[in-house]
Parts: C-alpha cells; structure tokens; sequence
C-alpha cells in the first residue's frame, strides 16, 4: 500500500527504476544541450513532472544515492531535474543484448552506499528487463508509462519488485494522505511553511515565510550555498551558483526543491 511504500522508501535501500518523463512523440524539442536536438527531449509538462516528483522525495525524507541514467538527453535530463545529478550508464540504453541486461541487474540486485539508488531508462529496456516476453509477471504488460517507475528491494541475488507508481502517485501522494503530508510550500499557517519563487529561477529567488526564522539554501549534497534571516520575504541574489538543484529549508523544517541557472 502507499504508505507502507512510502515507509521503505524513507529508510532506503531501494532501487526506483524510471521511465523518462514526458514528451512529445511529433515534435523535435530542444533539450538542455545542443546536441540534444533535433531529438525526442523533455517537453514542458515533462520537465514539471520531474521536478515534481523530485519535490515530493525531498518533502518525505526520501534520500537518494547513486543516479544512472541512460545516455539519451531526455533520460538524463529527467534525473538532473528529479535528484539533481546524474551518471551515464550505456546498458541503460537500447541493445548490448545478454551482456547489457546482466550489467542492468547488476545495478539493481546491489544496494546503494547512501539512501536510495535512482535509475532513469526507457520503456523497451523495462520491458526486456523486468518483462521478459511480456508476460506481465512483473510489471503490466501495458505500456510503462512516461513517468513511471518500478520500486524494487535488492538483496544481492535479485530484486523484487515492490511497486509500479505512476508520476501521480509521487504529486498527489500529500493530497491522498494529507495527515502524513509535509509542507513545502503550500498554503498555511504553521512555522514550516515557505514560499520559493520563481521556480524554476534564473540568478535570484524571493524567499517568503509564514513566521520570521533562519532559512539555507543548500545543493543537492548538503553544501549551503546561502543562509540569512528572513522576517517575511527576501530576495536572495544567487548569480555565482552553478546551474543544478537545491533545496532551501527554514530552521522550522520546511523545505521546497528549486532548479536553478534556468535561461529565461
């Protein structure tokens, strides 16, 4: 059930294997780099769905550790959007046959050194991995959807899958169970609540909070690239950090995940 999944997930040692988030099949985006296009990249929608969910893993303490991705733009994109980071791996791409499937269980059988390992690929090697013959014994034998994901427990053998989430079950997951929900950035009154915006942002964010307190802005690692005081709201100029995702907190506990160095 969600949140017992929900529970697991926050003690780590999972594996969340994704598909990409989603695109549009008639058009030729432009992705994040130039050599991403003309290609099948990230539309709009897919680049809200990622940062989204990413959104809903810091608000519930779900911490992630090793982040592969296929070699594609629009799989990597998903995972820098989503964690933050991302490492290349080319068995999580179409072909390399016996050979690549075994590395891609090998990924999935090992626990990641440090909360949960985040895997970004595509609907086919799913498929050939967890779906052999397309059975349905694993996953449906539907479509994996863009945004999906399989949640599985590795114990050094295998891997059993736990779960198949649709991107909704991570954004709607605070509305389905609201008396588990953390704040992060909705309206309210409590001393957690804090506003970021705009998200995603070019070189500044304002900062608003419900009571005045402490607030840090961190990268994806924990280092603080800002902390101030903020009484009601604040600007904050950010023009010197690199292009990626943070998290600012108050001191109270709230928390919102922004993407920075955006082109406007």
């Amino acid at each position: 059930a969600p949140r017992e999944m929900m529970t697991d997930l926050q003690r780590g040692g999972l594996v969340l294997v994704f598909r990409h988030a989603k695109t549009d099949w008639g058009e030729k985006d432009r992705g994040p780099k130039p050599e991403c296009f003309p290609g099948r990249n990230l539309i709009l929608e897919g680049r809200e769905q990622s940062h989204e969910i990413g959104a809903t893993m810091v608000a519930y303490g779900v911490a992630t550790g090793d982040a592969f991705s296929s070699p594609v733009c629009r799989c990597w994109e998903t995972l820098e959007l989503m964690v933050g980071r991302y490492e290349v791996k080319s068995h999580w791409a179409h072909g390399d046959g016996a050979a690549g499937l075994e590395k891609r269980w090998a990924d999935v059988r090992k626990l990641s050194p440090d909360g949960n390992r985040v895997i970004v690929t595509h609907d086919a090697v799913v498929q050939a991995t967890f779906n052999p013959g397309l059975t349905g014994y694993d996953i449906t034998t539907a479509e994996f959807m863009e945004g999906d994901c399989l949640i599985l427990r590795p114990d050094g053998d295998t891997a059993t899958v736990l779960a198949h989430w649709c991107s909704d079950t991570w954004e709607r997951y605070r509305v389905r169970f609201p008396e588990e929900a953390v704040s992060v950035g909705s309206a309210g009154q409590s001393a957690d609540i804090i506003n970021v915006y705009p998200n995603p942002a070019t070189d500044h964010l304002t900062i608003k909070v419900a009571t005045p307190q402490l607030v840090t802005i961190t990268d994806v690692l924990g280092n603080a690239v800002w902390s101030g005081w903020v009484s009601d709201y604040r600007v904050v100029a950010l023009s010197a950090a690199s292009r990626g995702m943070y998290v600012v907190r108050t001191a109270s506990g709230g928390g919102v995940l922004v993407q920075l160095g955006v082109q406007p």
